[in-house]
């Protein structure tokens, strides 16, 4: 709806804003929930000057280029390269081969998922995502049997336990679930590992 509004804007356009930050590796994400047209700051008046916020430094003043901020700049493509193999967080539109899939109904936005039994599986793209048991709740609803993930700390600690024990890992999850054009993200809330074999051999 947000991005309905804004059109082919990318500036001059105000909104007032209201939702959750996310933190992701280091990064915040804003979850919208709410949002309204804001008015346009006003101009200030003709021949009226702005007080200064800062002072003025002059060219003579200002700190010759550093090497650290090289080397910062290649640390900074390095993490967001890394970033690439967790979760994805374009939230580009989808495939040609994902566009030919059933689109979710809207009643999908803002449901609640509980413990639904899954696994965490690589993408096509090489992303994290949630492939969900075929007997949940979830697949009865109709929805697809990949979840995207949404960007958040809970997220980060599912990524880091898929790292250890791969994709054999099961668990339950519970959180809500979203809807961006034809693809459907989980916010997760919690996951706690399922249990492998509660049976111990006879001694």
């Amino acid at each position: 709806r947000l991005e309905n509004m804004l059109g082919e804007e990318n500036r001059g356009l105000w909104v007032s804003l209201t939702g959750e930050v996310l933190e992701y590796h280091g990064r915040n994400f804003l979850l919208p929930t709410a949002f309204a047209n804001a008015q346009t700051p006003t101009e200030p008046a003709e021949g009226a000057e702005a007080a200064p916020s800062e002072a003025a430094v002059s060219p003579a003043d200002q700190p010759e280029p550093s090497g650290n901020r090289i080397d910062d700049l290649v640390r900074e493509l390095e993490a967001q390269r890394a970033e690439r193999r967790g979760i994805d967080t374009s939230f580009a539109a989808p495939s040609e081969e994902q566009a030919g899939m059933p689109v979710p109904g809207p009643r999908v936005d803002g449901t609640m998922l509980l413990n639904q039994r899954g696994r965490m599986v690589r993408s096509a793209e090489g992303g994290w995502v949630i492939a969900i048991d075929n007997d949940g709740a979830a697949s009865e609803g109709g929805l697809p049997h990949h979840l995207r993930l949404l960007p958040c700390r809970v997220a980060a600690q599912m990524e880091w336990q898929a790292e250890i024990e791969g994709e054999s890992w099961a668990f339950e999850v519970s959180g809500r679930l979203y809807r961006h054009g034809q693809r459907v993200y989980l916010l997760p809330r919690m996951f706690v590992s399922a249990s492998k074999n509660n049976v111990k051999p006879l001694q």
